[in-house]
Order: C-alpha cells, then sequence, then structure tokens
C-alpha cells in the first residue's frame, strides 16, 4: 500500500518560496492577511492610493518602516503627530510611489489618520491641539492634523483679554460640536477646566468648617461679590458683606488683594463656600454679621427686602439660595412649576419671612 505523502505544516515551508515575512506569517496564522492584495504584490507595482497594510519593523532617520509583504515601506514620523509607533505593531498605510533609489515604497498614513480620527471624534471627548492662529473671534488649532476652532468664551474661566498669549501653545481641549459634512471641529477648553475645578472642590470641601478664618487671594469680582482663593476652593464674599466691610476695604477688593476672611456656610453637596470679613478686622463702627454661636445668628436683612442670589441645590420643597451668614433662602416649589430653576443660577426674590433659628429665609420668586 502506498505510503501517503505528509503535508508540511505551514512553519515549515520554505519562506523565499512562499513570498512570506515573519510578520506576514504571523498575520497569516492570526487571520489578518490574505495571500492576495496589495500586500503580496511587488510595490512598484501598486497604483498610488492603494491601501496596503504591514507591521513596523524599526526607523530610519526621519521614517517608520513598515514591511507588507515582501515589500518595505517608509512612512514619514511626522505625519504620527509624536505618537511613533512600537516595532510590530500592524499598520494601515496608503501607497504614494516607490523610491527605486531606496528600493522602498513612500507611504502615507495621513488619511488613514484622518479617517479614523472623524469616525472616533465625539462629544466630550478630550484632544490635544496646537494653536496656528488667533482671530477676532478666538483660537484655530491643529487637532491630529485637523482644523478646529475655539471661541474666546472658551478658553480660560476668565475672560481673556489677548488671546495672542495663546499662539503656538498645545492646549488640552473637550470637542463640544462636529460637523463630519464640513469636517469642522469646535472644543472647548474652559469647559474642562470647569470640570476638573468642581471635581477639586469637591474632593477638597470637607476640610473647611464653619468659623474657620483663613487667608485668601481675590480672583475675580463681579456683581456677585468677591470670590477669594482660600486654599485651592473659591469662596464668595457676597456683595452685601462688602458694601457693609467699606470702612475696611473701601470700595471693594481687587484681583490679587489679600485677606482675612472667616467661613460662614459651607454647602458640601454643590461645593460651595461662603465667606465673610473677619469681625476684628471690621471698625468698631462697622456692623458685622458674623456667626455669633453654633445657634445664634444676626443679620440685617428685612422682610420685603429684595435679594439676589445664587441657587445652590434643589429639593422637593423647592430651591435654596445661598445668602449672607450662612442664611439659606427657600422658594417654595409651587412657584417654581411654571419658571423651574437649576443649582448655579442667580434668581431675584423677595424675603417674605425670616427664622434665625434655623437660619432659613423664606422667599418670592420677584
Amino acid at each position: 500500500m502506498a505510503k501517503k505523502p505528509k503535508i508540511p505544516r505551514i512553519d515549515d515551508l520554505d519562506r523565499e518560496q512562499a513570498n512570506l515575512s515573519d510578520g506576514d506569517l504571523d498575520a497569516l496564522l492570526a487571520g489578518s492577511l490574505s495571500m492576495g492584495g496589495a500586500s503580496a504584490v511587488e510595490a512598484f507595482e501598486l497604483e498610488s492610493g492603494e491601501e496596503v497594510e504591514g507591521s513596523v519593523i524599526g526607523s530610519d532617520g526621519d521614517d517608520v518602516l513598515i514591511e507588507f509583504g515582501k515589500n518595505t515601506g517608509a512612512i514619514p514620523k511626522d505625519e504620527f503627530h509624536g505618537e511613533v509607533p512600537e516595532s510590530g505593531t500592524r499598520i494601515k498605510a496608503t501607497y504614494r510611489r516607490f523610491d527605486a533609489t531606496r528600493e522602498v515604497a513612500v507611504l502615507s498614513v495621513s488619511e488613514v489618520i484622518r479617517d479614523l480620527f472623524w469616525r472616533e471624534a465625539q462629544i466630550g471627548m478630550v484632544v490635544e491641539g496646537r494653536v496656528i492662529d488667533v482671530n477676532r473671534g478666538g483660537l484655530v488649532l491643529l487637532i491630529k492634523n485637523e482644523r478646529a476652532f475655539m471661541p474666546i468664551s472658551q478658553i480660560d474661566l476668565e475672560h481673556v483679554e489677548d488671546a495672542n498669549i495663546y499662539r503656538d501653545q498645545t492646549l488640552e481641549c473637550e470637542i463640544t460640536a462636529i460637523d463630519n459634512d464640513r469636517a469642522e471641529l469646535v472644543v472647548s477648553r474652559k469647559r474642562l477646566l470647569k470640570e476638573r475645578e468642581d471635581d477639586r472642590r469637591m474632593e477638597n470641601i470637607d476640610r473647611f468648617e464653619v468659623g474657620r478664618k483663613v487667608d485668601g487671594t481675590v480672583r475675580r469680582v463681579n456683581e456677585h461679590g468677591a470670590f477669594i482663593d482660600v486654599g485651592g476652593i473659591d469662596g464668595l464674599l457676597h456683595s452685601s458683606k462688602l458694601r457693609r466691610a467699606r470702612d475696611v476695604i473701601g470700595d471693594g477688593p481687587k484681583v490679587g488683594d489679600r485677606l482675612r476672611v472667616e467661613i460662614v456656610h459651607v454647602d458640601t453637596e454643590q461645593g460651595r463656600i461662603g465667606l465673610d470679613i473677619v469681625r476684628e478686622e471690621l471698625s468698631s463702627g462697622g456692623v458685622t454679621l458674623a456667626r455669633t454661636s453654633d445657634a445664634e445668628v444676626t443679620t440685617d436683612l428685612e422682610v420685603g427686602e429684595s435679594v439676589t442670589a445664587l441657587v445652590s441645590r434643589i429639593r422637593e420643597e423647592g430651591a435654596f439660595l445661598l445668602l449672607d451668614d450662612g442664611l439659606e433662602g427657600l422658594i417654595p416649589a409651587d412657584q417654581l412649576e411654571e419658571n423651574p430653576v437649576k443649582p448655579g443660577n442667580v434668581v431675584q426674590a423677595e424675603i417674605v419671612a425670616i427664622d434665625l433659628g434655623k437660619r432659613r429665609v423664606t422667599l418670592k420668586r420677584s
């Protein structure tokens, strides 16, 4: 009986006869590369724009070298935007031409990276881009070789007077709008900074206690009062307190001023801190609304007075507003049905009742 011929295993084949490199053999066994197609032909037989796939085998000067089929390809390193792949990494690229002098195929990954970027780009994705232009409306960034626009209002937490200081800088930002048809991106750095500031605030809020006196630096001033950095967190020195402390601080603090303040309110849920000028810094003729004990609070708020305050939280009973001296204002829920509010909104209301024992002020929406 004739002996059946032994069928050779693929790893026993002569690789030169099979036209397979080690990388191609591994890919074939993994099912990711077929014997036919662009990777199995001579590079000079390919047409410009044809896609190939291979493995990184090293670098040569300004190029990353890949092996595809029995060919070697060269891809400019700058097309990888600083993220040069390691040896063994599988890469798809587009064939450009054959360099007979170097005997390599000149390849490009720009189109592949661009297609991949637009497929993966989504609202909320954090990306990095280099500022390549500045105009009256904001910044133009280059992200993965794609142009993106950052409105001037979205550059920083504070208003930016001169956006030219960001020219040529690499900024981390968040995608806020995508127009795939027009290949346009809108990004925001402010949103990312705000999220991180909020996270830091929530992590640190527990170490602040009512009654504690600290030194702080004024970061910004607006119609609501002065926002003072008291150790990584901004506390609010309400505008009403600034008015009553004019005998100490004059017309009001300026950005960069150092002030001695007392913590009079801590909202751990919203990460907000209420401040007051410390009692001993007020002149004898000044009026202080500082807390005198855990159970006793004084205030010069009056029934019928109109107040403007920040909504700190929403509960079933209504909206709570951060007022002076650790007092909370409550707008009952039935007044919010037609015109609801959210935490962070600034609203105007009228005081209808004051309960100092409960540190609670009942309000009516103006």
